[in-house]
């Protein structure tokens, strides 16, 4: 079994390398090596303020390439590029049917047990979370695609 380096949550504040196995897709699942993962606020706020807890593992806004491809997922295959998308939505609440899947009052009742964030050499995620890399789109700019959208929302609602 490889394994892979991974940036844990210790006490608030604290940041730890752990060695880790490599983790393997379970049905809808994939496994990306990262390739570039950003530091967003709300992982500060985890790692500096302990809201994630010891052992937590952060970073959602990544970009790496599918090695490995479990069961049941289909349209994805090994060696394509992707980038972290958004976490599952329910599609049933107000958020999600108004337009604002972000707001999707269910979503944590939509998390997969077990997956971790991106600060790490590898990470399983739900098949369904990915985005495609446009082709001429380097890894480490598809790393920024989550944090320009908040910014082209934040211009949006502004009406600038």
């Amino acid at each position: 079994m490889s394994t892979h380096v991974v940036a844990v949550s210790g006490r608030p504040g604290q940041v730890l390398l752990e060695e880790r196995p490599v983790p393997e897709p379970a049905p809808g699942e994939v496994v990306v090596e990262v390739a570039f993962c950003g530091i967003c606020g709300s992982d500060l706020h985890l790692m500096m303020e302990g809201w994630g807890g010891p052992g937590s593992v952060h970073g959602h806004e990544y970009s790496g390439r599918i090695v490995a491809v479990g069961d049941a997922v289909e349209g994805w295959a090994v060696g394509e590029q992707i980038v972290g998308g958004p976490s599952i939505r329910c599609g049933r609440c107000e958020g999600c049917r108004s337009g604002n899947p972000s707001q999707c009052a269910n979503r944590d009742e939509m998390s997969v047990e077990g997956q971790e964030g991106a600060y790490a050499g590898f990470v399983r995620v739900d098949a369904r979370t990915l985005l495609r890399v446009p082709d001429g789109l380097s890894l480490r700019d598809a790393a920024l695609a989550e944090p320009l959208a908040v910014a082209l929302h934040g211009i949006n609602r502004a009406a600038v």
